[in-house]
Protein backbone atom coordinates (compact mmCIF):
# COMPACT_ATOMS: atom_id res chain seq x y z
CA UNK A 1 0.00 0.00 0.00
CA UNK A 2 1.30 3.33 -1.14
CA UNK A 3 1.97 6.12 1.74
CA UNK A 4 0.44 9.14 2.14
CA UNK A 5 2.02 12.06 -0.03
CA UNK A 6 3.66 13.73 3.34
CA UNK A 7 5.26 10.41 4.25
CA UNK A 8 7.03 9.82 0.69
CA UNK A 9 7.92 13.06 0.78
CA UNK A 10 9.84 12.85 3.71
CA UNK A 11 11.22 9.56 3.12
CA UNK A 12 12.92 11.35 0.14
CA UNK A 13 14.49 14.02 2.27
CA UNK A 14 15.64 11.78 4.21
CA UNK A 15 17.31 9.57 1.86
CA UNK A 16 18.73 12.70 -0.34
CA UNK A 17 20.01 14.18 3.12
CA UNK A 18 22.06 10.57 3.16
CA UNK A 19 23.40 10.54 -0.09
CA UNK A 20 24.25 14.53 0.39
CA UNK A 21 26.28 13.59 3.77
CA UNK A 22 27.77 10.46 1.85
CA UNK A 23 28.94 12.79 -0.69
CA UNK A 24 30.02 15.26 1.51
CA UNK A 25 32.32 13.12 3.61
CA UNK A 26 33.72 12.28 0.43
CA UNK A 27 34.28 15.12 -0.92
CA UNK A 28 36.23 16.06 2.36
CA UNK A 29 38.11 12.91 2.56
CA UNK A 30 41.37 14.28 4.36
CA UNK A 31 40.27 17.56 4.14
CA UNK A 32 39.10 19.88 7.37
CA UNK A 33 35.81 19.68 9.04
CA UNK A 34 34.26 22.56 10.48
CA UNK A 35 36.74 22.55 13.38
CA UNK A 36 39.60 20.06 11.71
CA UNK A 37 42.14 20.89 9.13
CA UNK A 38 42.08 23.00 6.41
CA UNK A 39 40.70 23.05 2.76
CA UNK A 40 43.59 22.54 0.56
CA UNK A 41 44.42 25.17 -2.02
CA UNK A 42 42.53 28.25 0.58
CA UNK A 43 45.12 30.45 1.77
CA UNK A 44 46.21 31.49 5.66
CA UNK A 45 45.73 35.00 6.15
CA UNK A 46 48.67 36.97 5.30
CA UNK A 47 49.40 34.30 2.36
CA UNK A 48 49.07 35.10 -1.08
CA UNK A 49 47.94 32.45 -3.78
CA UNK A 50 51.20 31.81 -5.31
CA UNK A 51 52.45 30.25 -1.86
CA UNK A 52 50.04 28.10 -1.71
CA UNK A 53 51.23 24.71 -0.68
CA UNK A 54 51.61 21.99 -3.72
CA UNK A 55 49.05 19.60 -2.72
CA UNK A 56 46.54 23.02 -4.00
CA UNK A 57 45.90 21.51 -6.58
CA UNK A 58 45.26 17.92 -6.58
CA UNK A 59 41.61 17.22 -8.39
CA UNK A 60 38.83 16.20 -5.61
CA UNK A 61 36.08 14.23 -7.60
CA UNK A 62 32.70 12.60 -6.34
CA UNK A 63 29.36 11.77 -7.89
CA UNK A 64 27.97 15.25 -7.12
CA UNK A 65 30.67 17.70 -8.45
CA UNK A 66 33.80 17.90 -9.25
CA UNK A 67 36.40 20.32 -9.04
CA UNK A 68 39.74 20.92 -10.84
CA UNK A 69 42.17 22.74 -9.88
CA UNK A 70 45.42 22.47 -12.05
CA UNK A 71 48.44 23.76 -12.63
CA UNK A 72 48.14 27.05 -14.65
CA UNK A 73 49.13 30.64 -15.57
CA UNK A 74 48.87 32.48 -11.95
CA UNK A 75 46.08 34.21 -12.50
CA UNK A 76 45.11 38.08 -11.56
CA UNK A 77 44.46 38.70 -8.33
CA UNK A 78 42.61 41.57 -6.42
CA UNK A 79 42.67 41.91 -2.75
CA UNK A 80 40.51 43.78 -0.43
CA UNK A 81 40.43 44.59 3.24
CA UNK A 82 37.56 45.19 5.34
CA UNK A 83 36.81 49.04 5.48
CA UNK A 84 38.10 49.18 2.07
CA UNK A 85 35.85 46.52 -0.33
CA UNK A 86 37.08 45.53 -3.55
CA UNK A 87 36.12 47.35 -6.73
CA UNK A 88 34.55 44.05 -8.35
CA UNK A 89 31.83 42.54 -6.92
CA UNK A 90 32.75 38.71 -7.39
CA UNK A 91 33.40 37.76 -3.15
CA UNK A 92 31.36 37.51 -0.78
CA UNK A 93 31.75 40.02 2.58
CA UNK A 94 29.99 40.32 5.79
CA UNK A 95 26.93 41.86 6.12
CA UNK A 96 26.05 41.39 9.71
CA UNK A 97 27.41 38.68 13.11
CA UNK A 98 24.40 37.68 15.11
CA UNK A 99 25.39 37.60 18.73
CA UNK A 100 25.06 34.62 20.69
CA UNK A 101 26.27 33.13 24.36
CA UNK A 102 28.21 30.16 23.04
CA UNK A 103 27.88 31.14 18.95
CA UNK A 104 28.13 33.58 16.43
CA UNK A 105 25.99 33.64 13.36
CA UNK A 106 27.82 35.39 10.26
CA UNK A 107 25.47 36.63 7.45
CA UNK A 108 27.52 37.82 4.40
CA UNK A 109 26.80 38.44 0.82
CA UNK A 110 26.95 35.75 -1.91
CA UNK A 111 28.71 37.64 -5.09
CA UNK A 112 29.93 35.80 -8.05
CA UNK A 113 29.70 32.10 -8.66
CA UNK A 114 30.11 29.34 -6.07
CA UNK A 115 31.95 26.55 -8.22
CA UNK A 116 35.69 28.07 -6.86
CA UNK A 117 34.49 30.00 -3.97
CA UNK A 118 36.50 29.62 -0.44
CA UNK A 119 35.58 30.72 2.62
CA UNK A 120 37.93 30.74 5.91
CA UNK A 121 36.99 31.61 9.37
CA UNK A 122 39.14 32.03 12.24
CA UNK A 123 38.40 33.07 16.03
CA UNK A 124 41.20 33.98 18.57
CA UNK A 125 39.95 33.92 22.09
CA UNK A 126 41.18 37.36 23.48
CA UNK A 127 41.06 36.38 26.92
CA UNK A 128 43.37 33.43 26.39
CA UNK A 129 45.19 35.11 23.58
CA UNK A 130 44.46 31.48 21.92
CA UNK A 131 43.50 30.80 18.58
CA UNK A 132 40.48 28.43 17.40
CA UNK A 133 40.51 25.69 14.65
CA UNK A 134 40.00 27.40 11.87
CA UNK A 135 36.85 26.49 9.32
CA UNK A 136 37.42 26.31 5.91
CA UNK A 137 34.60 25.76 3.71
CA UNK A 138 34.54 25.31 -0.10
CA UNK A 139 32.74 23.19 -3.17
CA UNK A 140 29.42 21.41 -1.89
CA UNK A 141 29.44 22.88 1.52
CA UNK A 142 28.65 26.35 -0.09
CA UNK A 143 26.21 24.80 -2.53
CA UNK A 144 24.30 24.21 0.20
CA UNK A 145 24.98 26.78 3.18
CA UNK A 146 26.67 29.69 1.31
CA UNK A 147 25.87 32.69 2.99
CA UNK A 148 25.36 32.03 6.69
CA UNK A 149 27.79 30.46 8.87
CA UNK A 150 27.40 29.20 12.48
CA UNK A 151 30.33 29.06 14.47
CA UNK A 152 29.40 26.83 18.01
CA UNK A 153 31.28 26.27 21.08
CA UNK A 154 32.15 29.97 22.13
CA UNK A 155 31.95 31.03 26.02
CA UNK A 156 29.66 33.84 26.98
CA UNK A 157 30.32 37.40 27.88
CA UNK A 158 33.96 36.61 25.89
CA UNK A 159 35.45 38.92 23.84
CA UNK A 160 36.89 37.31 19.87
CA UNK A 161 38.87 38.38 17.20
CA UNK A 162 37.10 37.40 13.81
CA UNK A 163 39.02 36.57 10.95
CA UNK A 164 36.87 36.60 7.74
CA UNK A 165 38.51 35.55 4.38
CA UNK A 166 36.53 34.88 1.10
CA UNK A 167 37.99 34.12 -2.25
CA UNK A 168 37.08 33.80 -5.53
CA UNK A 169 38.20 33.17 -8.90
CA UNK A 170 35.90 34.08 -12.07
CA UNK A 171 37.24 34.92 -15.58
CA UNK A 172 40.63 33.62 -14.62
CA UNK A 173 40.65 36.78 -11.77
CA UNK A 174 40.95 36.05 -8.18
CA UNK A 175 39.49 37.90 -6.00
CA UNK A 176 40.20 38.06 -2.05
CA UNK A 177 38.32 40.22 0.74
CA UNK A 178 39.86 40.35 4.41
CA UNK A 179 38.03 41.24 6.66
CA UNK A 180 38.60 41.08 11.12
CA UNK A 181 36.22 42.31 13.64
CA UNK A 182 36.02 41.92 16.72
CA UNK A 183 32.97 40.88 18.52
CA UNK A 184 31.56 39.68 22.12
CA UNK A 185 29.34 37.01 22.81
CA UNK A 186 26.40 37.92 25.06
CA UNK A 187 25.67 36.64 28.70
CA UNK A 188 23.59 33.48 28.81
CA UNK A 189 20.31 35.96 29.66
CA UNK A 190 21.02 37.28 26.02
CA UNK A 191 22.47 40.92 27.32
CA UNK A 192 24.54 42.74 24.70
CA UNK A 193 27.45 44.28 25.36
CA UNK A 194 28.82 46.57 22.37
CA UNK A 195 32.28 48.13 22.46
CA UNK A 196 31.07 51.44 22.87
CA UNK A 197 29.41 49.98 26.10
CA UNK A 198 33.01 49.95 27.63
CA UNK A 199 34.53 53.65 27.41
CA UNK A 200 33.18 57.09 26.95
CA UNK A 201 34.85 60.61 25.59
CA UNK A 202 33.83 63.53 26.54
CA UNK A 203 34.69 67.18 26.59
CA UNK A 204 34.19 69.34 29.58
CA UNK A 205 36.02 72.14 31.25
CA UNK A 206 36.40 70.32 34.99
CA UNK A 207 39.44 68.77 35.79
CA UNK A 208 39.48 67.24 39.33
CA UNK A 209 37.07 68.75 40.38
CA UNK A 210 37.84 72.59 39.79
CA UNK A 211 35.95 74.28 36.83
CA UNK A 212 37.88 76.58 34.51
CA UNK A 213 36.58 79.16 32.20
CA UNK A 214 39.61 78.81 29.92
CA UNK A 215 41.04 75.56 29.40
CA UNK A 216 39.02 72.78 27.97
CA UNK A 217 39.80 69.02 28.36
CA UNK A 218 38.85 65.56 26.47
CA UNK A 219 38.77 62.83 28.19
CA UNK A 220 38.47 58.93 27.13
CA UNK A 221 38.18 56.54 30.05
CA UNK A 222 36.52 53.14 30.43
CA UNK A 223 32.95 53.35 31.98
CA UNK A 224 33.40 50.10 34.54
CA UNK A 225 35.46 47.20 35.53
CA UNK A 226 35.57 45.20 31.97
CA UNK A 227 38.47 46.08 30.27
CA UNK A 228 39.22 44.43 26.57
CA UNK A 229 41.56 42.08 26.56
CA UNK A 230 44.76 42.69 24.85
CA UNK A 231 43.26 46.06 23.82
CA UNK A 232 43.30 49.66 23.58
CA UNK A 233 40.60 52.93 22.96
CA UNK A 234 42.22 55.09 20.35
CA UNK A 235 41.01 58.11 19.49
CA UNK A 236 41.91 60.68 17.03
CA UNK A 237 40.76 64.56 18.56
CA UNK A 238 40.39 67.06 15.84
CA UNK A 239 40.42 70.45 16.76
CA UNK A 240 38.71 72.54 14.04
CA UNK A 241 39.62 76.51 13.20
CA UNK A 242 38.67 79.25 10.84
CA UNK A 243 41.96 78.28 7.87
CA UNK A 244 43.82 75.12 9.85
CA UNK A 245 43.16 71.81 11.96
CA UNK A 246 45.09 69.95 14.72
CA UNK A 247 44.94 66.62 15.38
CA UNK A 248 45.88 64.87 18.54
CA UNK A 249 46.03 61.17 19.47
CA UNK A 250 44.95 59.70 22.62
CA UNK A 251 45.49 56.48 23.87
CA UNK A 252 43.84 54.92 27.03
CA UNK A 253 45.51 50.86 27.71
CA UNK A 254 43.60 48.67 29.15
CA UNK A 255 45.27 49.07 32.46
CA UNK A 256 44.58 52.54 32.87
CA UNK A 257 41.48 54.41 34.06
CA UNK A 258 41.69 57.67 31.78
CA UNK A 259 43.80 59.86 29.44
CA UNK A 260 43.02 63.40 29.70
CA UNK A 261 44.38 66.16 27.22
CA UNK A 262 44.23 69.52 27.61
CA UNK A 263 43.19 71.81 23.75
CA UNK A 264 45.09 75.02 23.82
CA UNK A 265 43.62 77.49 21.80
CA UNK A 266 43.83 81.20 21.29
CA UNK A 267 40.61 83.42 22.90
CA UNK A 268 39.48 86.56 23.12
CA UNK A 269 38.42 88.28 26.44
CA UNK A 270 36.04 90.88 26.61
CA UNK A 271 36.11 92.20 30.28
CA UNK A 272 32.86 94.38 31.62
CA UNK A 273 33.34 96.37 34.94
CA UNK A 274 31.07 95.59 37.31
CA UNK A 275 32.09 97.88 40.54
CA UNK A 276 34.31 100.25 39.98
CA UNK A 277 34.76 100.78 43.42
CA UNK A 278 35.19 97.22 44.93
CA UNK A 279 36.99 96.41 41.21
CA UNK A 280 34.75 93.48 40.35
CA UNK A 281 34.72 92.53 36.36
CA UNK A 282 33.11 89.45 34.38
CA UNK A 283 34.88 88.31 31.63
CA UNK A 284 33.28 87.13 28.35
CA UNK A 285 35.80 84.50 27.08
CA UNK A 286 35.75 83.34 23.92
CA UNK A 287 36.99 80.99 21.25
CA UNK A 288 39.15 83.69 18.88
CA UNK A 289 39.47 80.79 15.74
CA UNK A 290 38.86 77.51 16.59
CA UNK A 291 34.89 76.58 17.22
CA UNK A 292 34.62 72.94 16.75
CA UNK A 293 36.33 69.62 18.30
CA UNK A 294 35.27 66.44 16.87
CA UNK A 295 37.11 62.51 17.43
CA UNK A 296 36.86 59.41 16.25
CA UNK A 297 37.29 56.39 18.62
CA UNK A 298 38.15 53.10 17.85
CA UNK A 299 38.19 50.54 20.87
CA UNK A 300 41.59 48.01 19.21
CA UNK A 301 43.01 44.64 20.11
CA UNK A 302 45.85 43.23 18.71
CA UNK A 303 46.77 39.36 18.98
CA UNK A 304 50.06 38.27 17.09
CA UNK A 305 50.00 40.45 13.45
CA UNK A 306 46.46 40.96 13.39
CA UNK A 307 44.93 43.67 14.91
CA UNK A 308 41.11 43.81 15.32
CA UNK A 309 39.01 46.86 16.01
CA UNK A 310 35.34 48.51 16.69
CA UNK A 311 35.18 51.88 15.22
CA UNK A 312 32.34 54.23 17.02
CA UNK A 313 30.66 56.87 14.91
CA UNK A 314 32.39 60.68 14.92
CA UNK A 315 31.19 62.65 16.94
CA UNK A 316 31.39 66.58 16.76
CA UNK A 317 31.12 69.53 19.44
CA UNK A 318 30.71 73.38 19.30
CA UNK A 319 32.99 75.31 21.76
CA UNK A 320 30.98 77.59 23.16
CA UNK A 321 31.90 80.79 25.09
CA UNK A 322 31.85 80.81 29.18
CA UNK A 323 31.44 83.37 31.31
CA UNK A 324 33.62 84.55 35.13
CA UNK A 325 33.15 87.26 37.88
CA UNK A 326 36.25 87.98 39.97
CA UNK A 327 37.71 91.02 41.63
CA UNK A 328 40.72 92.38 40.74
CA UNK A 329 43.55 93.84 42.81
CA UNK A 330 43.87 97.37 42.43
CA UNK A 331 46.86 99.48 43.14
CA UNK A 332 46.19 102.16 45.52
CA UNK A 333 49.70 104.30 45.73
CA UNK A 334 53.46 103.83 45.77
CA UNK A 335 55.98 105.64 47.49
CA UNK A 336 59.60 105.67 48.01
CA UNK A 337 61.25 105.49 51.36
CA UNK A 338 64.42 105.58 52.96
CA UNK A 339 66.14 103.29 55.45
CA UNK A 340 69.09 103.13 56.71
CA UNK A 341 70.29 100.54 54.72
CA UNK A 342 68.90 102.37 51.73
CA UNK A 343 65.87 103.41 49.46
CA UNK A 344 62.87 100.53 48.65
CA UNK A 345 60.08 100.66 46.01
CA UNK A 346 57.03 100.28 48.23
CA UNK A 347 53.30 99.68 46.39
CA UNK A 348 49.99 99.34 48.23
CA UNK A 349 47.45 97.26 46.96
CA UNK A 350 43.89 96.08 47.73
CA UNK A 351 41.63 93.14 46.84
CA UNK A 352 37.89 92.01 47.84
CA UNK A 353 39.00 88.50 47.81
CA UNK A 354 40.45 86.98 50.84
CA UNK A 355 42.63 84.70 48.48
CA UNK A 356 43.75 84.99 45.41
CA UNK A 357 46.29 82.70 42.92
CA UNK A 358 48.75 84.98 41.37
CA UNK A 359 51.44 87.35 41.00
CA UNK A 360 52.77 90.49 41.38
CA UNK A 361 56.31 91.82 39.89
CA UNK A 362 57.51 94.83 40.59
CA UNK A 363 60.95 96.37 37.94
CA UNK A 364 63.25 99.62 38.09
CA UNK A 365 65.18 100.35 35.31
CA UNK A 366 67.60 102.65 36.37
CA UNK A 367 67.97 105.73 33.81
CA UNK A 368 71.42 106.60 34.81
CA UNK A 369 73.43 104.12 35.18
CA UNK A 370 72.94 99.59 35.81
CA UNK A 371 73.77 99.42 32.49
CA UNK A 372 70.50 99.50 31.63
CA UNK A 373 69.77 96.37 33.18
CA UNK A 374 66.14 96.53 35.05
CA UNK A 375 66.00 95.17 39.04
CA UNK A 376 62.95 92.92 39.40
CA UNK A 377 61.66 90.86 42.27
CA UNK A 378 57.99 88.64 41.94
CA UNK A 379 55.71 88.08 44.76
CA UNK A 380 53.17 85.62 44.93
CA UNK A 381 49.76 86.76 45.91
CA UNK A 382 48.82 84.30 48.21
CA UNK A 383 51.15 85.28 50.31
CA UNK A 384 51.22 88.42 50.72
CA UNK A 385 49.36 91.19 52.61
CA UNK A 386 49.37 93.38 49.71
CA UNK A 387 52.63 95.53 50.06
CA UNK A 388 55.25 94.65 47.74
CA UNK A 389 58.52 96.27 48.20
CA UNK A 390 61.94 96.53 45.49
CA UNK A 391 65.18 98.21 46.76
CA UNK A 392 66.56 101.03 45.14
CA UNK A 393 69.91 102.39 44.53
CA UNK A 394 70.31 106.37 46.15
CA UNK A 395 70.41 109.28 43.95
CA UNK A 396 69.00 108.09 41.20
CA UNK A 397 66.04 108.05 38.53
CA UNK A 398 63.97 105.19 38.02
CA UNK A 399 61.51 103.88 35.01
CA UNK A 400 59.45 101.20 37.22
CA UNK A 401 56.63 99.18 36.63
CA UNK A 402 54.08 97.36 38.11
CA UNK A 403 52.94 94.24 36.77
CA UNK A 404 49.85 92.31 37.90
CA UNK A 405 48.79 88.48 37.17
CA UNK A 406 45.41 87.12 38.02
CA UNK A 407 45.91 83.46 37.47
CA UNK A 408 42.22 81.95 38.66
CA UNK A 409 39.46 81.89 37.97
CA UNK A 410 41.08 83.02 34.07
CA UNK A 411 44.18 84.70 32.84
CA UNK A 412 44.32 88.49 33.44
CA UNK A 413 47.36 90.38 33.31
CA UNK A 414 48.30 94.54 34.08
CA UNK A 415 50.73 96.87 34.14
CA UNK A 416 51.45 100.42 35.42
CA UNK A 417 54.27 102.13 34.52
CA UNK A 418 55.25 105.34 36.12
CA UNK A 419 58.84 107.13 37.20
CA UNK A 420 60.54 107.18 40.60
CA UNK A 421 63.81 109.19 42.05
CA UNK A 422 65.80 108.74 45.41
CA UNK A 423 68.03 111.17 46.95
CA UNK A 424 71.15 111.74 47.99
CA UNK A 425 72.94 111.31 51.74
CA UNK A 426 71.85 114.98 52.52
CA UNK A 427 68.63 115.69 50.24
CA UNK A 428 65.44 113.16 49.49
CA UNK A 429 65.77 114.33 45.87
CA UNK A 430 68.24 113.34 43.17
CA UNK A 431 71.58 115.70 42.49
CA UNK A 432 70.89 114.47 38.72
CA UNK A 433 66.96 115.51 37.69
CA UNK A 434 65.53 114.58 34.26
CA UNK A 435 64.26 118.45 33.87
CA UNK A 436 66.41 120.95 35.41
CA UNK A 437 65.84 124.36 35.76
CA UNK A 438 67.75 127.51 35.42
CA UNK A 439 65.95 130.73 37.41
CA UNK A 440 67.45 133.80 36.42
CA UNK A 441 66.93 137.27 35.29
CA UNK A 442 67.69 138.36 31.60
CA UNK A 443 68.91 141.63 31.15
CA UNK A 444 67.20 143.16 28.00
CA UNK A 445 68.08 146.92 26.66
CA UNK A 446 65.09 149.55 26.46
CA UNK A 447 67.21 152.64 25.83
CA UNK A 448 70.91 153.34 25.36
CA UNK A 449 70.92 153.74 29.82
CA UNK A 450 68.22 151.90 30.26
CA UNK A 451 67.99 147.86 31.13
CA UNK A 452 64.93 146.32 31.94
CA UNK A 453 65.59 143.16 33.87
CA UNK A 454 63.25 139.79 32.99
CA UNK A 455 62.41 137.07 35.33
CA UNK A 456 62.67 133.34 33.52
CA UNK A 457 63.20 130.07 34.07
CA UNK A 458 65.31 127.75 31.44
CA UNK A 459 63.86 123.88 31.68
CA UNK A 460 65.72 121.40 30.28
CA UNK A 461 66.64 117.89 30.23
CA UNK A 462 69.68 116.24 32.40
CA UNK A 463 73.16 115.90 31.21
CA UNK A 464 73.23 112.29 32.30
CA UNK A 465 69.53 111.43 29.65
CA UNK A 466 71.25 112.71 26.65
CA UNK A 467 70.02 109.22 24.99
CA UNK A 468 66.43 109.71 26.16
CA UNK A 469 63.47 111.89 24.95
CA UNK A 470 62.03 113.32 27.47
CA UNK A 471 58.76 114.79 27.86
CA UNK A 472 57.70 118.17 29.68
CA UNK A 473 53.99 118.48 30.50
CA UNK A 474 53.36 122.16 31.47
CA UNK A 475 49.57 122.42 33.00
CA UNK A 476 48.11 125.98 32.56
CA UNK A 477 50.36 128.50 33.21
CA UNK A 478 49.16 132.47 33.93
CA UNK A 479 48.18 133.51 30.95
CA UNK A 480 47.77 130.51 29.27
CA UNK A 481 44.82 129.01 28.85
CA UNK A 482 45.73 125.37 28.03
CA UNK A 483 48.50 122.72 29.09
CA UNK A 484 51.34 122.30 26.96
CA UNK A 485 53.90 119.57 26.01
CA UNK A 486 57.74 119.91 24.94
CA UNK A 487 59.53 117.13 23.62
CA UNK A 488 63.41 117.33 24.40
CA UNK A 489 65.52 115.33 22.34
CA UNK A 490 67.70 115.76 19.42
CA UNK A 491 67.99 119.28 18.91
CA UNK A 492 65.61 120.55 21.26
CA UNK A 493 67.10 120.42 24.44
CA UNK A 494 65.41 123.55 26.68
CA UNK A 495 63.20 125.57 26.61
CA UNK A 496 62.96 129.12 28.47
CA UNK A 497 59.70 131.17 29.77
CA UNK A 498 58.98 134.83 30.82
CA UNK A 499 57.96 134.83 34.71
CA UNK A 500 57.28 138.32 34.50
CA UNK A 501 53.60 138.52 35.41
CA UNK A 502 53.46 135.17 36.94
CA UNK A 503 56.09 137.18 39.81
CA UNK A 504 54.57 140.74 39.57
CA UNK A 505 51.19 139.83 40.55
CA UNK A 506 51.66 138.37 43.08
CA UNK A 507 54.86 140.09 44.23
CA UNK A 508 54.41 143.37 42.59
CA UNK A 509 57.29 145.61 44.68
CA UNK A 510 60.30 143.26 43.21
CA UNK A 511 62.81 145.62 41.40
CA UNK A 512 61.79 144.64 38.38
CA UNK A 513 58.40 145.01 38.28
CA UNK A 514 56.78 148.17 37.08
CA UNK A 515 55.62 150.07 39.83
CA UNK A 516 52.94 152.28 38.07
CA UNK A 517 51.59 149.37 35.77
CA UNK A 518 49.55 146.48 36.59
CA UNK A 519 49.21 143.36 35.70
CA UNK A 520 46.53 140.59 35.59
CA UNK A 521 45.69 138.24 38.43
CA UNK A 522 47.83 135.47 38.21
CA UNK A 523 48.84 132.24 39.59
CA UNK A 524 52.53 131.93 40.90
CA UNK A 525 52.87 128.18 40.65
CA UNK A 526 54.32 126.67 37.79
CA UNK A 527 53.02 122.97 37.63
CA UNK A 528 54.73 120.73 35.68
CA UNK A 529 55.37 116.53 35.38
CA UNK A 530 57.75 114.67 33.21
CA UNK A 531 57.71 111.04 30.84
CA UNK A 532 59.79 108.99 29.12
CA UNK A 533 58.48 105.98 26.49
CA UNK A 534 60.87 102.81 26.46
CA UNK A 535 59.73 100.16 24.49
CA UNK A 536 56.23 101.89 23.53
CA UNK A 537 55.49 101.99 26.64
CA UNK A 538 55.40 105.62 28.61
CA UNK A 539 56.44 106.23 32.07
CA UNK A 540 55.15 109.36 33.82
CA UNK A 541 56.26 111.14 37.09
CA UNK A 542 53.98 112.72 39.69
CA UNK A 543 52.94 116.95 38.75
CA UNK A 544 55.05 118.67 40.70
CA UNK A 545 54.25 122.41 41.60
CA UNK A 546 57.24 125.23 42.45
CA UNK A 547 56.18 129.11 43.61
CA UNK A 548 58.25 131.07 40.98
CA UNK A 549 57.79 134.20 43.46
CA UNK A 550 60.12 132.66 45.44
CA UNK A 551 62.91 132.34 43.33
CA UNK A 552 63.14 136.15 43.07
CA UNK A 553 62.27 138.06 46.51
CA UNK A 554 61.62 141.78 46.67
CA UNK A 555 63.63 144.73 47.09
CA UNK A 556 67.01 142.55 46.18
CA UNK A 557 69.12 143.89 44.37
CA UNK A 558 69.62 142.36 40.57
CA UNK A 559 72.64 140.49 41.01
CA UNK A 560 72.10 138.31 43.90
CA UNK A 561 68.99 137.87 43.15
CA UNK A 562 70.31 135.78 40.23
CA UNK A 563 70.30 132.33 40.94
CA UNK A 564 70.05 128.52 39.26
CA UNK A 565 68.05 126.01 40.89
CA UNK A 566 67.32 122.58 39.59
CA UNK A 567 63.60 122.10 39.72
CA UNK A 568 63.21 118.92 41.48
CA UNK A 569 65.46 120.74 44.37
CA UNK A 570 62.83 123.74 44.90
CA UNK A 571 62.92 124.78 48.49
CA UNK A 572 58.68 124.67 48.25
CA UNK A 573 57.40 121.93 45.90
CA UNK A 574 53.67 120.11 46.23
CA UNK A 575 52.55 116.95 44.72
CA UNK A 576 49.56 116.40 42.91
CA UNK A 577 47.54 114.34 40.51
CA UNK A 578 46.90 114.71 37.11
Amino acid sequence: MLKRPPEVLRAAAVAFLLLLLDAVRSQLDGSASLYNGSAEGLPRPGRLPDEFPSTAHKNVTNGLLTTSVGMEAIPKIRRSAYGAPSTRTNVDKIQDVELGPTSIVITTTKQGPVESLKIRIELIDLHDNRTLPPIDLFGLFLVVARGRYTVPFLKPERWYGLMFTSENEVNGQVNVHKENRLVRTTSRQQNITTAEDLYEVLMHRNLDGEESAERLYVTSKWKGEERLPLGELHTNVKVHCESSSTTERMVLHHDEDSVTIEISMDLLYDIEELNDTLHQVVAHITPLRCHEICWQSSLMATSGLENFEEDAPRECHRVDGTNSTTFLRHMKEYTVKRHNDGYELVVETELQEKNEEGFVTLSAMNLGGDDGKPRSKTFSTKASNGTFRLPLLEDSIYAAQYQYTKMKPFHYTTREHFLVETGTVNSSRSSNPLIEAHFELDNHTVGEDETLHVPTVILARGAPYSDREVQLHMRPFCEEANSSTWDFGGNQTSRKIDLTVAVCSSNPQASFCNQTGSYPECSPMLCYSTSIAIEGADYPSTVRCVNVTEQFPSGSPEPSYLRTSALLLTVFYHFCSY
